[in-house]
């Protein structure tokens, strides 16, 4: 993914199939929705513009992301069994994750560059390197080598910030294949 989002951007198109009736059950995942019963339509379309996804800076920044469905207006909340399950597994995992890291859940902003993200990953890093770790999932070995990676990122990562950003204001609308 990194290699292709490197050279151009990518998006992806979202419909949606409304409930109508007993053909269109909501706890029965067993059943087939057909779009002769209920048909897709389109809600968004989520463009990725082209840029580095493997700098140390965002690698750092998503480790504290979670993801979950539930992070939606109150009447777009999953439905159905299934559903129902998924919430819970997702927050069991995002709650183990956040703890073995020690950090707080983050929640993304939208105007986030990766260069503070940087500094505190190179900071926790060089800290967990020369003291006991506060992350127990970094020590040893795996701290060294990721501070010498995010230091080499340092200066081309936000080259490239700084460039992807000034390219993405030039460009024209995408068109879609």
């Amino acid at each position: 993914m990194n290699d292709s989002l490197a050279s151009a951007e990518m998006w992806f198109e979202f419909y949606v199939q409304h409930h109508v009736d007993h053909r269109t059950p909501i706890e029965d995942s067993t059943v087939e929705w057909t779009e002769s019963v209920s048909k897709l339509e389109h809600v968004a379309k989520i463009v990725i513009p082209s840029q580095d996804i493997m700098s140390a800076g965002q690698d750092h920044f998503c480790e504290n992301l979670s993801f979950s469905p539930w992070h939606c207006l109150p009447e777009h909340k999953p439905l159905g069994l299934v559903n129902r399950v998924r919430k819970r597994t997702y927050l069991t995992i995002s709650e183990y994750r956040h703890n073995l890291n020690q950090v707080a859940p983050l929640e993304p902003r939208g105007d986030e560059t990766f260069e503070q993200e940087l500094q505190d990953c190179i900071a926790d890093i060089s800290d967990g390197a020369s003291k006991s770790s506060k992350r127990p999932s970094v020590a040893g070995a795996e701290a060294a080598d990721r501070l010498r990676r995010s230091e080499a990122f340092v200066s081309g990562t936000l080259a490239r910030e700084q460039t992807g950003q000034r390219r993405r204001s030039q460009k024209p609308a995408s068109k879609s294949l």
